[in-house]
């Protein structure tokens, strides 16, 4: 009989979780540690989490709950020092078994190394999953430091070499209960339905129900409203839903009514996630420096006036602004937005790009280390991007996918 301590990280579901299958009478505990760096400051804000992004979590981890009470159980929640926090739990509960998704960022991987070392001096068995990846993280084509620099390239190598999950990890069928904290309430509504059920209910309705999936690529660049793209991401970022689960409901999909050019955008999507992880893997903290990966001088702009007008929606550039004014008030933006609006800031204003990085990471409800920090790299020049210089013409890109103005004018109105 084990006693078996799950630490949920971006992890927050009950299926698909698990390396093994827990035995009838195991004792089987599931924690959260809201780690107290949230409410640390970056050179542009006071809080590294926001209030969109934390009221996201905050609902999500209230549904996860839910479910753990139906499955006989509850969510340990504690908030404050992740490593303290975990091995006091470890050693209050008598477990012998501890179970956790491998996270990445310097400091998720720090703390993984703390745990994982400490627990193994006390003799506790450490199971670590990599449940994050579309493809069979570590079962790739090539080692983790000959990750190709070009995405192209990754694509192919991944491909040709078929490295994408199918098997799902074991979901628990009974969970223990034990005194937790109390899980604070969400402060604002979001605009996404948080929680794995509603990120589930998502990924069935846009793949199966609406059949959306058979037009995505035709609908991904638009930028009103909720069905022009999967809104997958804000799901895959806190793990309500897994890359394993999506890939399965694309494939039934297919089965049934075949594969088109859009059912696999989806996937090249996932592929374009799975890159920016490998690309933190092989460079590991370079990924937060000013010069990049490249090492590439860079003297940017320190001017606090005009990023307080980028990141308000006052740079008097319509599309920045109406995308800006979108982002600030959902804590959500299209892809087509983030890419011109991050142009605008590196190439327009000069500004150092890790402003635009942390303003994001304060903000997006879909925030995702790995993601985040990869695509402002290859939007400043500093990362994986084969063409110099890639400056959007945020006019022309207006319009482009803005032709009648629809988007600029419902968003300006807001301002």
């Amino acid at each position: 009989m084990a006693r078996i301590l799950y630490w949920f990280r971006n992890t927050l579901r009950v299926e698909d979780l698990l390396p093994f299958q827990p035995e009838p009478d195991d004792t089987l505990f599931g924690c959260y540690v809201l780690d107290e760096r949230n409410t640390s400051s970056t050179p542009i804000e006071k809080m590294r989490m926001g209030p969109k992004r934390k009221d996201f979590l905050l609902n999500g981890l209230h549904i996860l709950n839910q479910e753990m009470v139906r499955l006989g159980g509850n969510l340990i929640f504690k908030e404050g020092n992740v490593v303290k926090q975990i091995l006091q739990l470890v050693t209050e509960l008598r477990i012998d078994t501890f179970i956790y998704n491998e996270e990445l960022g310097t400091e998720e991987i720090n703390d993984s190394m703390r745990i994982h070392l400490a627990l193994q001096i006390r003799g506790v068995r450490v199971a670590k999953t990599q449940l994050n990846y579309f493809s069979s993280f570590p079962d790739v084509p090539f080692d983790i430091v000959d990750t190709p620099k070009i995405f192209t390239v990754f694509r192919k190598k991944l491909e040709q070499h078929g490295a994408f999950q199918m098997q799902p990890h074991f979901s628990p069928q009974k969970w223990d209960a034990h005194a937790s904290d109390p899980i604070p309430h969400a402060s604002h509504d979001s605009v996404f339905e948080s929680g794995c059920i509603a990120g589930k209910k998502r990924v069935l309705s846009y793949i199966h129900e609406t059949q959306l999936a058979r037009t995505y690529k035709e609908t991904r660049n638009e930028l009103l409203g909720m069905d022009f793209s999967t809104k997958f991401s804000p799901y895959l970022a806190f793990g309500f839903i897994s890359p394993v689960q999506i890939h399965q409901e694309l494939v039934l999909h297919e089965q049934e009514f075949g594969e088109n050019d859009s059912t696999y955008w989806i996937k090249f999507e996932l592929l374009w996630r799975d890159f920016f992880r490998y690309v933190f893997l092989q460079h590991e903290s370079k990924i937060f420096q000013a010069s990049g990966i490249g090492n590439k001088s860079n003297t940017p702009r320190e001017d606090f006036a005009l990023f307080e007008k980028w990141r308000t929606g006052k740079t008097g550039d319509d599309f920045v602004d109406a995308n800006m004014i979108e982002l600030l008030q959902t804590g959500y933006m299209s892809n087509r937005g983030r890419q011109n609006v991050a142009s605008f800031l590196v190439h327009q204003y000069q500004i150092d790009w890790r402003w635009g990085a942390w303003w994001f990471e304060h903000q997006l409800v879909d925030y995702d280390v790995c993601s985040n920090w990869g695509n402002w790299l290859y939007l400043a020049g500093v990362g994986n991007d084969p063409r110099e210089n890639r400056v959007f013409n945020t006019q022309k890109q207006a319009r482009d996918y803005d032709p009648q103005g629809k988007y600029r004018a419902y968003w300006l109105e807001k301002r």
